[in-house]
């Protein structure tokens, strides 16, 4: 059973008493107690050399656990009409304002209208820039965040905006509306992050993980909520999100890191968050180019509904 993505795991004290599909649920590889369920379902988990059956077995301590993490299944990438708002387009680059709602790229669980799906249709020559399945795409966007994000049309362009991006060559601002208002009004957040260890699905603040670094800067605000510009030094998972909710002020409309209470009180289906301005130097012309896409509607309006003033200070849709 031994291969590169398979392990043997000997179960230690600390997990004497613990379901087998809690115990995997740590392990590098597995995401979620979801997905060692999946792996236990399919047969893919061993427990002193027979095949386990159930997530729900106990452990003790001396069990010799097998797993094996089976390469994902190749992804039938189709070309989809779907409408895409486009800032801008050249021959090498295309720059579009992603609404919320639509993940980046195919995956399991997502394979149609993706903003993948839609830009085969767009860009014929698209297909195998960057790879088979992520063609194009340099960096990324999470499903409800909305706003500026960058397309790679042939290899070279491709090549060279991953590099800048890994290189923190590209300037990234974000708006968010957050609980309450951070004090001092401009501050900025070094905080490492890393997948928590308690929570698997989530990132945090951890002490030993990678730097990640943000800009903070309030723009408008109520007496309970703001309106900040956030500029990120580094790209970390889930970054802003986990960054101000440490500081004591979540997203509005985060259920991942923010307040329980924002899904019944506000109308809005996600974080209030939005990738504003890209600036980047083009590969090809070598001309620093700034990109924006302005606040959407529902954010205006849901700033509006928690009586935040100096939105006009914002570019807005």
């Amino acid at each position: 059973m031994e291969s590169e993505s398979s392990r043997t795991l000997r179960v230690s004290t600390d997990h004497d008493g613990s379901r087998l599909d809690q115990f995997l649920s740590g392990q590098p590889g597995i995401a979620s107690r979801s997905s060692a369920t999946r792996l236990i379902r399919e047969g893919h988990v061993f427990l002193n050399g027979d095949v386990a059956r159930k997530g729900g077995i106990v452990l003790r301590k001396g069990d010799l656990v097998e797993f094996s993490i089976p390469p994902p299944e190749p992804l039938e990438l189709t070309p989809q009409p779907i409408p895409l708002t486009i800032i801008y387009e050249d021959r090498h680059l295309l720059v579009v304002n992603k609404p919320a709602g639509m993940v980046v790229h195919p995956s399991r669980g997502h394979s149609q209208e993706t903003l993948v799906n839609a830009l085969l249709a767009h860009c014929q020559n698209l297909p195998g820039i960057g790879g088979k399945e992520r063609p194009g795409i340099v960096h990324r966007l999470d499903k409800g965040t909305s706003g500026v994000l960058v397309v790679a049309k042939d290899e070279n362009t491709h090549l060279a905006l991953t590099r800048a991006f890994s290189k923190r060559e590209v300037q990234k601002t974000y708006l968010a509306l957050v609980h309450g208002v951070p004090d001092p009004p401009r501050q900025v957040i070094s905080a490492p992050i890393a997948r928590n260890p308690k929570h698997r699905t989530m990132m945090g603040v951890v002490e030993k993980g990678r730097e990640a670094i943000s800009e903070v800067k309030v723009l408008a605000k109520s007496a309970a909520f703001s309106l900040i510009e956030v500029r990120i030094r580094t790209g970390r998972t889930h970054q802003i999100r986990v960054h101000t909710s440490h500081i004591g002020h979540p997203v509005v409309g985060d259920e991942l890191y923010g307040r329980k209470e924002d899904t019944n009180r506000y109308v809005i289906s996600r974080p209030a968050l939005h990738a504003w301005r890209l600036r980047l130097t083009h590969p090809i012309t070598e001309k620093s180019m700034l990109f924006e896409a302005p606040l959407p509607r529902e954010l205006v309006h849901l700033a509006e509904q928690l009586g935040v003033a100096g939105l006009e200070k914002i570019s807005t849709c």
